[in-house]
C-alpha cells in the first residue's frame, strides 16, 4: 500500500485534487487509479512495477482552473547481500543426561562476514534488520535504523551464533521509502558434513 500526502499550494490558496492516477513515465502510460481523500493520496502499486520509473498525476482545481499535479514516486530500494561463514572446532554433544540437548553437537566457532549494499532511491529511505534466528554481527554497522540513507555499502563481521538444535542462522534486511519496502531474508544451514546458504528478496 502506497500512502503520500501531496499538499497543492498555489498564491496561498490550497487547491483541490479529485482524481489521482499511477503512470509508468518510460513508456507514459497509466498503470493504476488511486484514491484521493484530499490531502490523502493511496492506493496499491501493481506487482512488477515496485522498480519502475512511475509517477503520480494529480487532477485538480483552483477556481476555474484546472491542471495535473506530477507527484514522483521513487523505486522501491535494492539489497544487494552476499556472505561468508567459516565454522569451525565442532563439539560432540556427549551428554547423556535425560535433560541433554538434542542436537549431535554444533560449531563452537563461527565466523561471519558480508558484503551489502543498500539502495534506497530515495533520500529519506530507511533501513533495519532483524535477527530471527541466531544472532550475526551487526549487519549495517555504525548505520542508526531510525535515520534515512539513500545508499550505502557495509562491510560487517565478527562472531555470530547459531541455534545448534535447529541447525540455522536467519537473519533480514527491510529497506523501505514512499515506492516500496524491499526484504532481503539469509538463511544458513549448518552442519557437521556440510554448510549452505540461501538468500531470499520479495518487494512489498
Amino acid at each position: 500500500m502506497l500512502y503520500i500526502e501531496p499538499i497543492v499550494t498555489l498564491s496561498s490558496v490550497q487547491a483541490q485534487c479529485h482524481q489521482a492516477s499511477l503512470y509508468n513515465d518510460i513508456t507514459n502510460s497509466k498503470v493504476a487509479d488511486f484514491t484521493v481523500s484530499f490531502p490523502a493520496v493511496y492506493g496499491n502499486i501493481p506487482t512488477g512495477f515496485a522498480q519502475a520509473e512511475k509517477s503520480i498525476r494529480l487532477s485538480c482545481t483552483q477556481g476555474n482552473d484546472t491542471f495535473i499535479v506530477h507527484h514522483k514516486v521513487p523505486a522501491a530500494p535494492t539489497i544487494t547481500w552476499s556472505s561468508d561463514v567459516i565454522a569451525s572446532d565442532w563439539a560432540d554433544n556427549s551428554c547423556v543426561r535425560r535433560d541433554c540437548p538434542t542436537y549431535p553437537g554444533y560449531f563452537s566457532d563461527l565466523q561471519y562476514s558480508a558484503q551489502i549494499l543498500v539502495n534506497n532511491n530515495a533520500d529519506d529511505g530507511t533501513c533495519s534488520t532483524i535477527n530471527h534466528v541466531g544472532q550475526t554481527p551487526d549487519l549495517l554497522p555504525d548505520y542508526l535504523h531510525s535515520t534515512p540513507i539513500q545508499s550505502n555499502h557495509f562491510s560487517p563481521s565478527g562472531k555470530a551464533i547459531y541455534d545448534a538444535n535447529g541447525e540455522y542462522l536467519v537473519t533480514r534486511i527491510v529497506c523501505k521509502n514512499a515506492g516500496g519496502t524491499r526484504v532481503g531474508v539469509e538463511v544458513w544451514d549448518f552442519n557437521q558434513r556440510n554448510t549452505q546458504r540461501e538468500v531470499f528478496f520479495h518487494t512489498l
